[in-house]
């Protein structure tokens, strides 16, 4: 964990060691129509890795206190990464079907309290 208290965000990569099954037609919550899998960001995947961005609020010994993970708990931790502003954020040019959503998810970040 050395020098990553120097970072108010990072990345983590995960497997989904608790999901035992895909489908590669789903149906995202922020949408009413089945999509495919990698057009989303279902847990139940064939690859069964994934990936939160988190805020990081301390480090005490090898325990990361973070902050707006998405992931149940005992879930397997592959890798940490710092997130880098400059290297992780990108201009969107096209957004899928992600672009009619948008007002939901802007309604579902206010109900939850830290946002």
């Amino acid at each position: 964990m050395t020098d990553l208290n120097g970072f108010s965000h990072i990345i983590l990569l995960y497997y989904f060691n608790k999901s035992t099954d895909y489908k590669l037609l789903t149906k995202p919550f922020l949408d009413n129509n089945i999509r495919g899998v990698f057009a989303t960001r279902a847990p139940q995947r064939p690859n069964q890795i994934g990936f939160s961005v988190v805020k990081l609020l301390n480090i005490s010994e090898n325990v990361l206190e973070i902050e707006n993970i998405d992931v149940i708990d005992q879930t397997s931790l592959i890798d940490i990464k710092p997130y880098i502003a400059e290297f992780d954020v990108f201009n969107m040019e096209k957004e899928g079907w992600y672009q009619n959503a948008k007002n939901k998810v802007q309604n579902y970040l206010r109900s939850i309290p830290q946002y």
